[in-house]
């Protein structure tokens, strides 16, 4: 019965509420994630002041947020926006003091210390995460023209992702490494304006990430490898792009957190098995090995993985 009424509640959203509605994109992307907070009692990671409950909940609800009521309709910025009751428009914009990315970052500090929890050591940023997997003269060059530069993030064509890390499955002798890329969305009509009841706003934005990283890896070949792809119409897989099949599931992956607390699919698997991590290290402290129960994903399968994440971004 519950289920018959659900699917008609969500049918009438869907049908009566537009794409840009604050609740409809609340009550569509809302997954187990978003009310976790209302499980987790507080402590020195999950404490939360008076004022962030109150915005959780009305994040949660998609209701407007109580903490700007008063300052709603008051002109900001310098393209002098009016504040909506919701607070999206400020979340999105870009403001003094990093604005958005200050949030992305607190994230990725936030998912490093929750792996030092778990026992599973962590890098930050590393631009070097191709070395050894591809051969000369390629590396170098690609390795100079990152040097060269006085700040390696900002090189053209340059591929720093959000986190690094290898995994060691129970009883195997070697390891594996991947690598994440992490994002964060906010409440934009871009993110959620075209969001269905078949695929959430974070999973869109995981896919988005994957083919991105494709193309990027396709780009390296096209510039530090002309040798070997020429101007990359030829079909042929330059170094770069092999490279990336190296890495755990052969690819980028995509860690999303939305403006709801909606997560995508690969994160929640993440965080899950970094729990289990968590729970066995306190028993037994030292070295983690994961167990794969089943090989599906490219010959392996992530879920059945915990994370040693090494994180760097681009909001």
């Amino acid at each position: 019965m519950e289920t018959v009424r659900g699917k008609q509640l969500t049918k009438r959203i869907v049908e009566t509420l537009p794409k840009e509605d604050f609740e409809r994109q609340a009550y569509l992307n809302c997954d187990r994630m978003s009310y976790v907070f209302l499980h987790s009692p507080p402590d020195h990671v999950g404490y939360m002041e008076n004022e962030t409950l109150r915005m959780g909940f009305a994040r949660y609800l998609g209701q407007p947020c109580p903490v700007i009521a008063q300052m709603v309709g008051r002109y900001f910025g310098q393209r002098g926006q009016q504040l909506d009751k919701y607070g999206r428009n400020l979340a999105a914009a870009s403001l003094p003091g990093q604005g958005h990315r200050a949030l992305h970052n607190a994230i990725q500090h936030m998912m490093v210390d929750i792996m030092k929890v778990a026992g599973i050591q962590s890098h930050m940023e590393a631009a070097n995460f191709l070395n050894g997997k591809i051969g000369e003269p390629s590396i170098s060059n690609y390795i100079n023209h990152i040097t060269e530069h006085p700040n390696p993030r900002s090189a053209l064509h340059t591929i720093i992702p959000s986190g690094r890390q290898r995994i060691n499955d129970s009883g195997a002798s070697t390891t594996d490494e991947a690598f994440f890329e992490l994002k964060t969305m906010t409440a934009c009509v871009s993110r959620y304006g075209h969001v269905n009841t078949d695929t959430t706003a974070a999973e869109r934005r995981a896919k988005a990430i994957n083919v991105n990283y494709h193309k990027r890896f396709k780009k390296l070949d096209e510039v530090f490898a002309s040798d070997v792809v020429v101007d990359g119409t030829t079909g042929i897989t330059g170094p770069f792009e092999a490279a990336q099949g190296r890495f755990f599931t052969g690819q980028v992956i995509p860690l999303v957190v939305g403006a709801f607390g909606d997560v995508n699919e690969a994160l929640e698997k993440v965080l899950k098995r970094v729990a289990k991590a968590a729970a066995a290290g306190s028993r037994n402290r030292g070295t983690h090995n994961f167990t794969t129960d089943q090989h599906r994903q490219k010959g392996r399968s992530f879920s059945n993985h915990a994370p040693t994440i090494n994180n760097s971004d681009k909001p």
